[in-house]
């Protein structure tokens, strides 16, 4: 839907853009906070928000001023591409986006410096460090931090850093600004209102709910409506279930029993405190690696014998819905955590003689988003092979409408964001996203879901604002240690 009123913010967006109702709503309610939370659900198109509101405000200090103006875009590497695209689609704005060496990057700060007129440079949280003193001697107007949940430990030399940037006016994007507990929205206020929130220590004592070893561990939240009500002032979210017109996503449990070779492997870890690998053993004596180990032979025994035989209750039933798929000519999205998962999935596949492309940690960042576009464009089925860590955020597969889980990561919000790669802005308005996830029965999987369940309800209460019934009481490995005493 085109926006109302529009008047023409040439040469900064360029006039044949459309926007959604929503987006307009953000951009009009963005405009009139000198800092923001961007928290829509991912998919709704918050860079062209955060671009338009530093159009408005290009427009505004040429016309008082007579002064051209510079955003500094701070995302993930794999993200500075996505940015490239979106600056080119729909601005006319000049960028450099920072690569190569740290002499190669310094040669290119000095060349956004010489460039005339309104102007963004985009570069990396791990860039921010190194070249802090070339960043804050450009006195830039307006900084967008995207995907700013990586934010969430303070102490971390990312977040420390980042806070060293000297911008006054702060555009802040996420879909998932709290992953887990309320302490991680810190860093996002202090950024937002500096100097209003105190120290991380106190903002913990005064939302948190401690507990667990020597009372270090978040274990619940408190004092949340002052909280929601703080949020109320300096965010927007805005759902794809109220703005857009999308068919609700289709969640389809698809539950298996382990296979003879997975069910040994499995009541051995859990009746013992080792496993045999075949020529060696592997203690077991942590409930986290024990954990760990479970999820593994649920995916594939290939995750831990020396043989690498590949035994998978899943991946049979996986490879079957596999084939239906692509036979009707649809593109297929597959996600696990697992690499061991990964590699045996797209083994199976090969049989189905269809592309198969794959992301992985070894597939560098500057390449993902090719991939991903290659996959897309390709005439035909094809199937797509991810990592949850690598393609979670930023990468637009709405080329898709079957996704498979062969396995869930424990941040609720991270999962979330992996459907969203194919729930979004361009997907099909008629067909739903089919979301096909694989569990085997009887075993800690289950126990997977209810602890998903309990961390969204923590989420939705601080930052959608909906009413919950129960917190996390105690740590989470306390709790699967018990759950485990009692499968067998």
């Amino acid at each position: 839907m085109s926006l109302h009123n529009r008047k023409s913010l040439e040469p900064y967006i360029r006039d044949d853009v459309t926007f959604y109702e929503h987006q307009v709503e953000g951009v009009r309610r963005m405009w009139n906070m000198r800092s923001f939370l961007l928290a829509d659900d991912m998919g709704l198109g918050k860079s062209i928000q955060t671009l338009t509101v530093f159009a408005i405000h290009c427009q505004q200090m040429k016309k008082k001023y007579d002064q051209d103006s510079k955003m500094l875009v701070v995302c993930p590497p794999t993200l500075k591409d996505n940015w490239v695209d979106e600056i080119e689609k729909f601005t006319r704005f000049k960028y450099v986006k920072l690569h190569g060496t740290p002499a190669l990057r310094e040669a290119q700060i000095g060349e956004f410096a010489e460039m005339h007129g309104c102007k963004i440079l985009i570069v990396n949280y791990e860039q921010v460090n190194r070249h802090l003193a070339q960043l804050n001697a450009l006195d830039f107007d307006c900084l967008a931090a995207d995907e700013a949940h990586k934010l969430k430990n303070p102490d971390s030399q990312r977040t420390k850093a980042f806070q060293k940037l000297r911008i006054e006016r702060n555009f802040i994007l996420t879909g998932s600004p709290l992953l887990n507990n309320a302490h991680e929205l810190y860093t996002i206020l202090d950024r937002i209102q500096p100097k209003q929130w105190g120290s991380y220590w106190g903002f913990k004592q005064e939302f948190c709910v401690m507990g667990g070893y020597k009372n270090k561990a978040v274990i619940g939240v408190k004092n949340e409506h002052k909280l929601v009500s703080a949020l109320q002032h300096v965010m927007i979210r805005r759902l794809k279930s109220e703005v857009l017109d999308l068919p609700e996503v289709q969640i389809i449990p698809r539950i298996v029993d382990l296979t003879p070779l997975q069910r040994k492997l499995y009541d051995q870890a859990v009746g013992e405190l080792k496993l045999d690998l075949g020529n060696s053993e592997m203690e077991l004596d942590n409930p986290a690696t024990k954990f760990l180990r479970l999820k593994q032979i649920c995916g594939t025994t290939a995750s831990l014998l020396e043989s690498g035989e590949d035994s998978s209750a899943k991946l049979d039933l996986a490879i079957e819905d596999a084939e239906e798929i692509v036979a009707k000519g649809n593109k297929l999205v597959v996600f696990t955590q697992f690499r061991s998962v990964h590699a045996a999935y797209v083994q199976r596949a090969k049989v189905l003689d269809v592309p198969i492309y794959e992301l992985h940690g070894d597939v560098p960042g500057s390449e993902r988003q090719g991939i991903v576009k290659d996959w897309g464009n390709v005439q035909g089925p094809a199937i797509i092979v991810c990592m949850l860590q690598v393609a979670g955020i930023g990468l637009n597969m709405t080329a898709a409408r079957y996704c498979q889980f062969i396995d869930k990561d424990f941040v609720p919000a991270l999962n979330q964001q992996a459907i969203d790669r194919l729930n979004r802005i361009g997907a099909s308005k008629t067909q739903a996203i089919q979301v096909l996830e694989y569990r085997a029965r009887g075993t800690v999987e289950t126990r997977v879901e209810s602890i998903l369940k309990t961390k969204k309800n923590i989420f939705e209460s601080i930052v959608e604002q909906k009413e919950f019934q129960k917190r996390i009481a105690r740590e989470i490995m306390t709790d699967i240690k018990a759950a485990m005493a009692r499968v067998k």
